[in-house]
């Protein structure tokens, strides 16, 4: 539930991509819970309010957007549509052009 005051708040989001995993570090009194879900998953679950967390809701759906606009990084643009062509879900990021001068780079900040 979004919070009836203003707020000037911000929240820096990045992405990244083509990371491994390794073992986690937490302090003592952080409790993490990991789950995959490919970005399509992640798209819908913002859609159907499962994902709550504004910040993450704004980027994961900013990055759909400029993916569907083929306004990412190329690797991470081809990362993403391999994606979805491993999972067969249809319509999810329709195939796009990327851009020629489009960088190559592992993070990006939304």
């Amino acid at each position: 539930m979004a919070s009836p005051g203003i707020t000037d708040e911000r929240a820096p989001c990045y992405v990244a991509w083509g990371l491994t995993a390794t073992q986690a570090h937490p302090d003592r009194e952080e409790s993490l819970a990991r789950r995959r879900v490919s970005f399509a998953e992640a798209v819908a679950a913002c859609l159907e309010g499962e994902i709550v967390d504004g910040p993450s809701v704004a980027t994961i759906l900013a990055v759909h957007a400029k993916a569907l606009r083929g306004d990412l990084p190329n690797d991470l643009l081809t990362a993403l549509q391999s994606e979805v062509a491993r999972s067969g879900t249809p319509g999810a990021l329709p195939e796009v052009v990327a851009k020629p001068s489009g960088g190559q780079g592992s993070t990006g900040r939304f």
